[in-house]
């Protein structure tokens, strides 16, 4: 079975049948296991990666099975691919003798993102605001001006935009209190000024006339 820690010694001699040599020791040191890492399990949304961090003395190896035959990364901190199921990984120390602790596994929790809201384009005269309207699952409806999403400019299922004098484009998400939607692009499109332009006057009328044209 498997020894604890401890220095032990051992004696050996050989007889030939006629001498018997001298008796050598030899000395064998045996190392504790280091004890196995405890950190915290990380929920994330679909889509996403994971940053876990490890808090300890030894080499941190991070295994995708339970086995610890495929190990993908030495390190305290360890970074997941992009996720959309839950995913669960081993975590292990070794120590400077080589020596390594039984694993830990650690589940990642992959929650599903929620629909990306349905909302209409919309038209409007130059210098004109324009009200928007998103629909879709049970949550919060967050407007932005950015594709990015770094510039949040409304919340709510309706959103009424300043005047406008060029096309624009705005960004919805549905917040469903763990994980934000795909963003839906909602494009205003801004009608120019109607212009005029009178080629010419013929057949002017005069004062109290009540005929002529006008091309």
């Amino acid at each position: 079975g498997a020894l604890p820690a401890d220095t032990l010694t051992f004696f050996a001699q050989v007889n030939n049948g006629t001498c018997v040599s001298l008796v050598v020791a030899n000395t064998i040191e045996i190392e504790a296991l280091p004890v196995a890492p405890t950190l915290t399990a990380p929920t994330i949304c679909a889509g996403e990666q994971a940053t876990i961090i490890v808090t300890s003395p030894f080499n941190v190896n991070w295994y995708a099975d339970a086995a610890l035959s495929n190990l993908l990364f030495v390190g305290s901190s360890f970074t997941t691919p992009v996720l959309t199921t839950n995913t669960t990984y081993y975590v292990s120390n070794t120590n400077a003798g080589g020596c390594e602790s039984p694993s830990t596994s650690v589940l990642v929790t992959v929650n599903p993102k929620p629909a990306s809201p349905t909302a209409a384009n919309v038209v409007v005269c130059k210098n004109q605001s324009a009200t928007l309207t998103a629909s879709g699952g049970a949550g919060t409806f967050l407007w932005y001006s950015d594709a990015a999403l770094a510039n949040q400019v409304g919340t709510g299922a309706s959103f009424t935009t300043p005047n406008l004098n060029a096309n624009t484009s705005y960004y919805v998400v549905l917040d469903n209190g763990l994980c934000l939607s795909n963003a839906t692009q909602v494009n205003v499109t801004v009608n120019l000024d109607i212009v005029i332009v009178i080629d010419s006057i013929t057949d002017v009328l005069c004062n109290g006339s009540n005929t002529g044209a006008i091309y």
